[in-house]
Parts: structure tokens; sequence; C-alpha cells
């Protein structure tokens, strides 16, 4: 108003009835004019609720748009999601955004959690996924569904079926549920962290310290009269990296200033002990690595599909390696480790990794990383290539094997799309003349 007076500040009415709504058509016509130039497109798909009961869903778009060479992701739906979460709403809202963004036959790839309703809802929209939601995944071609364990680990021969299957996927435009990652090691660490035992105590000790942080003013301005403005973080039992910063947070702590705090405070009994401090150093030693990868791989502005693979094979080499040399917490990383290798079996059955000693297969947990996709996008990821190998168990000769094998899928693979593309252009011609 100071600098044009002769401006008229819109009401709230006109602001939410007018305004709001004009911008987003704007938004939504502009996005959907982009991504008309895209040749294939992946989705992810999350449905979360507030504290109030109310749920809402959230759709988002990754592309790659070859004019410029840059990576597309956005925002394609935000809405409430009222009435019950079946596969079958969820199905019809992801096809609601498809087609309102001209996106038929481009979406190739759908990322969710685990959940079974979204599991379910994929198997509406791609009739081609033999997904059971009560824990069978991907039909490999055998009556029951599954295949048997050996063969997997050992069969090269079944990336042959599997990019052919690939291929025929794109051709149809038919699509593939891809587990969410970042999720799925969250159900690792949730796992490993039930078999805790002694450390138990002092893990509650710093629970109980970071709530009377944010609930007591009189602790929080004595603990800020020593620690500054710091503070400690909670946890949140959604995001199990949280435990991982709150611990640390704890443990970084000049100890002899805290203990000074929790006399002033009276609230002694929170104090660590010296065993208490080894046991979350050892812990926190152990759960680094899931949470650096966790970091890695839920970037929005990199691809991070091709990190799957060098984060695994890497994790399956640290959890081996410390099992001989941890003090403490040697369940927990047995745990850790039978669990990371039951829930992503598929990618090391792929890779020809066996399963750590001692494991019981329990296939419930199988949280289908079957797809052909993570091994070929580490391999032509430029940053990672071949160079994962490295920490792969395997000897000299079989790690060799392995890199033959993929390189001469991803060769047929090329060759293939090279030949459906030109058949593509060959029809959109004819079609034009």
């Amino acid at each position: 108003m100071a600098i044009d007076p002769s401006f008229k500040c819109p009401c709230r009415q006109t602001v939410t009835s007018v305004i709001i709504p004009q911008m987003l058509e704007s938004k939504q016509r502009d996005i959907s004019e982009l991504l008309k130039t895209v040749r294939n497109a992946c989705l992810t798909v999350d449905i979360w609720t507030d504290r109030r009961m109310h749920s809402f869903i959230g759709i988002t778009v990754h592309a790659y748009n070859e004019d410029t060479g840059s990576l597309i992701t956005k925002l394609l739906t935000f809405r409430a999601f009222k009435g019950s979460h079946t596969g079958q709403r969820i199905s019809e809202a992801i096809e609601a955004a498809i087609v309102e963004n001209n996106l038929q036959n481009k979406v190739q790839f759908v990322v969710t959690d685990n959940a079974s309703n979204m599991r379910k809802a994929l198997t509406f929209m791609f009739p081609s996924l033999k997904e059971a939601v009560e824990g069978v995944l991907y039909e490999t071609g055998e009556e029951d569904g599954l295949e048997d364990d050996e063969a997997a680990v050992g069969d090269f021969s079944l990336w042959e079926d599997i990019v052919s299957q690939d291929v025929d996927n794109a051709l149809l435009g038919l699509g593939e549920r891809i587990p969410c990652f970042a999720h799925s090691v969250q159900l690792v660490v949730r796992d490993g962290l039930q078999k805790i035992g002694s450390v138990r105590q002092a893990i509650a000790k710093c629970s109980k310290l970071a709530s009377i942080v944010h609930q007591s003013s009189l602790f929080c301005s004595t603990f800020q009269e020593v620690f500054g403005q710091r503070s400690i973080p909670s946890t949140n039992d959604t995001r199990w990296n949280s435990t991982y910063i709150h611990l640390r947070a704890i443990v970084n702590l000049d100890q002899a200033k805290l203990i000074e705090v929790l006399k002033k405070t009276s609230q002694m009994n929170l104090a660590l002990s010296n065993k208490d401090i080894l046991q979350l150093q050892e812990l926190l030693e152990i759960l680094e690595p899931f949470a650096e990868c966790t970091d890695l791989t839920q970037g929005d502005q990199h691809v991070t599909i091709s990190c799957v693979v060098p984060v695994l094979v890497s994790l399956n080499k640290i959890l081996a390696e410390k099992t001989l040399n941890v003090k403490f917490h040697s369940v927990i990383v047995r745990e850790l480790h039978h669990n990371l290798w039951q829930r992503f079996c598929g990618i090391y059955n792929r890779l020809s990794i066996a399963p750590p000693a001692g494991l019981v297969p329990d296939r419930k947990k199988d949280l289908g990383f079957n797809s052909s996709v993570f091994v070929l996008a580490a391999a032509l990821d430029p940053q990672h290539g071949f160079l994962w190998l490295a920490d792969h168990p395997g000897t000299n000769d079989q790690k060799l094997e392995l890199k033959n094998q993929i390189s001469s899928k991803i060769l047929i693979l090329c060759l293939r799309l090279d030949l459906i593309f030109s058949l593509s252009k060959v029809l959109n011609t004819t079609i034009l003349v």
C-alpha cells in the first residue's frame, strides 16, 4: 500500500475462492504441458494421517527432460483422502492423477511403502503384477509364484526372462511397483532394536531426558544456562533415524556438565554411567551406516535408485565384520544382518550373496525387491558403475562373472529398446503420412 496507494488488497473470500483456485489451475496446466514432453515417468505415492485424524494422499511424479537433460520432480496431487484406505480407492486416486496429467502408458514404476493396501492398489492398476498382499511377492513363472532359493542364487539365466519381461512391460505401457527403500530400512532397524537388551535402560534415560527438556521450563532453562541454546531432539516412531540423532545428541554432550544440570534439577536418576556411555557409543557405531544410507536415498534432487545396490552390498559387509568385533551388541548386529538379508533377499539373490549363518528363512519379511531395475540402475550410474563389487563377498572370478552377466543384459536391453523406439518412430510417421 505504501508503494502503490491505488492498490486494493483483495478480501479473504476473494483470495480463497478466486485467486488461489486460479493459481492452482495455472500451475496444474503448466505441469500437464511439461509432462507431455516426457517419454516415461515414475510416481511416488503416500498416505498419512494428521493428529486430528484427517487423512491426505500425496502423489509426486519423477521424469527426465530430454531437451534440457534435467530431472523433473513435481507434486501432482495433494488432497484430503476421506473414507476407508482400501486398495481399490487408492488405485482410483492414482489413476485419476495419471489421467489428469496425461501420463497414460507413461508410468513405468510406482514407489510406495510396504502397507498391504498400497500393494493391493497397484494390483488393481497393473493386472500384470501377480502380487499377494499376505507376503508372497512378484510372480517368477512358477505355478506357486515362488522361486527355489538355490536356483535364485546361482541361475543367471533368470536374467533373460526378467529383462524380456521388463521390455514387454515397457511396450505395453504396464507398470511395476517398487517398495520404498527408506521405509524398508526403517523396518530392518526397527526389528534390530527390539533386541537392545541391556542397553534398554540407558535408552530409557535418554528418552526421559529429551522429554523433560521439552516439557519442563525449569529444566530447560537450567540446561540452556549450561549448554546454550542447544536442545535434545525427540524421537519419532515413523523415522527410525530420529532415534539415532536423539541418542547421538546426548552422547556428544559434555557428561560432566550434564551431571551438573541433573544435580541442580534433582534428576540424578537420569545420569548415564560409564558403561551406559560405552554401550550407547557402540550402538551408534552400528546404526551410523544405516543413518547414512537413509539420508543418501531420501534425496529428491538426484537419482537415488542407483544407490540401493551399493548400499546393500556395503551394509552386508559392514555387519559381517561387526559380528566379529562388537563387545556389547552382538545380538543386535546379528538381528540387523538377518533382517537386512530377508527384507532385501530379492537383490541379494540376484547378486549371489549367500544369507548369513544361522538365518531362519521367513518369506513374510520379503519386501519384494525383486526387480532387475536396482542392479541395472547401479551399473548404469557413472557414480557407481561396478565399484560396489569391491564389497561383494564373492571371489574375483565370481565378481567378474557377475559383472559380465550384468553388462550383457544391459547391452541386450539397450538393443531391444533401440528397436522399440525405432519401430515407434516408424509407426508414428506412418500414421502422420
